[in-house]
């Protein structure tokens, strides 16, 4: 009857591994957490960027290529919403021979202290 009572509770080298294997767990977890918040965070800055830069392709759009080419190649924009200190860039290139013009809208801020940017290209057709 004495072994019976023995078995019935943990001893401290159980506890201690359970205690050890419980920690990596959580560590192990909180780590994941980290890593998806930032993430997630990473992944709305670049939907943003990417909804800026297309609002100003539409803007950009809705006026004649000539217009395009004297109001818009090298303009710089404000973009709301990114932190600290977003920019926008507009560019047009000619392709081919005054009919065809590349269109680029890069925005572009900072990440947790890294440089990030988002480039939308289309092309304008001048018929």
């Amino acid at each position: 009857m004495n072994k019976n009572k023995r078995k019935q509770a943990f001893t401290l080298m159980e506890t201690l591994v359970a205690t050890l294997i419980m920690a990596t767990v959580l560590g192990s977890m909180a780590f994941s957490l980290s890593h998806f918040t930032r993430t997630i965070t990473d992944s709305a800055s670049q939907d943003k960027a990417i909804s800026a830069a297309r609002k100003k392709i539409e803007e950009i759009l809705n006026h004649p290529v000539e217009q395009i080419m004297n109001t818009y190649n090298g303009q710089t924009f404000n973009v709301t919403g990114l932190t600290p200190d977003p920019a926008g860039k507009v560019t047009i290139n000619e392709i081919a021979f005054e009919e065809l013009y590349d269109l680029n809208v890069t925005v572009s801020w900072n990440e947790r202290g890294n440089p990030a940017t988002q480039t939308i290209e289309t092309s304008i057709a001048n018929y």
